[in-house]
């Protein structure tokens, strides 16, 4: 591992910062930063050796005037194109009730048009990247970032976050999927997506659902589609390792009240540029509670 998981400990004072808001928090991470009216931005993803302290609960689902967005926020307006319907739920599970008309086909056309397009707006505001050399730490017990969805993405490298409580990376827009393993709504958003990046330590952090749990959104389609595991999931990892990651240690993490806790490698054919070289994991001390799969 060489020099091994030093994240952002030699940072200048300039770039040591106290976040107390999604806005603070995204200049902190990104240089040439625009954030628009909705909430969505554009930037470059900082790599300058850097220490953000979390001070209090961020939340990553708001627009410029730190307004929480809602369903409504995002959904697409009609446009005559590929935008035919303005997508809610209700429509959308009814056209693609698998003992309907639809059948168990992949879902496509207007309603799944309309779903991905809020979908998109969705991951626009509510999903940030971390950039080599950065420590994120909680500057206390309540420090929180929720509503949203971090990666740790290829090139960065040198990364650590510690002493935060993730919860509730809520993706407002799942889709079914009736040919995944007899039907399934995929979500989006785990709490961190380790997906490339290297020498990463995530260490002393919480993971949960927050006050959204799971149970409360059961399945909604009518036998043989309404198993508990065709619940309309608005939740997919809580620590996901993935693609090249390497040099990955997950340490003394609290995991509760969540489905699937921990997807490593998320692929049963490999890459080959892939193999031993890459996803070397250590994790150990984690604490799962109340947690479902992939443990």
């Amino acid at each position: 591992g060489g020099a091994g998981t030093t994240g952002g400990v030699t940072a200048d004072a300039a770039h040591t910062y106290t976040v107390t808001n999604r806005n603070e928090l995204l200049a902190a991470l990104y240089t040439n930063l625009v954030i628009r009216d909705d909430g969505s931005f554009t930037g470059t993803v900082d790599s300058t050796p850097k220490i953000i302290y979390i001070d209090g609960t961020v939340n990553l689902n708001m627009n410029k005037a730190l307004v929480e967005q809602t369903e409504a926020d995002y959904v697409c307006p009609i446009d005559g194109t590929s935008i035919k319907v303005a997508y809610n739920f209700e429509d959308y599970k009814n056209f693609y009730d698998p003992n309907g008309s639809w059948g168990t086909a992949p879902v496509s056309g207007d309603w799944e048009n309309a779903r991905l397009c809020a979908s998109n707006k969705q991951k626009a505001v509510v999903q940030i990247k971390v950039g080599s050399n950065t420590t994120i730490i909680g500057k206390n017990n309540n420090a929180k970032i929720v509503r949203g969805h971090v990666r740790l993405s290829p090139p960065y490298d040198n990364i650590i976050i510690r002493n935060v409580h993730f919860d509730d990376a809520f993706d407002m827009f799942p889709q079914w999927d009736p040919t995944d393993s007899g039907g399934r709504w995929n979500s989006l958003y785990d709490n961190i997506s380790v997906d490339g990046a290297t020498h990463v330590w995530i260490d002393h952090c919480t993971f949960s659902d927050g006050v959204n749990h799971d149970k409360l959104y059961p399945p909604v389609f009518a036998a043989p589609y309404n198993l508990p595991e065709m619940k309309v999931q608005h939740h997919d990892g809580a620590v996901d390792v993935s693609k090249n990651s390497n040099y990955v240690t997950l340490s003394y993490n609290h995991v509760h009240d969540h489905d699937k806790t921990h997807l490593i490698g998320s692929s049963d054919s490999i890459a080959a540029d892939n193999g031993p070289k890459f996803l070397k994991i250590t994790m150990h001390h984690n604490y799962l509670k109340d947690v479902t799969q992939r443990l």
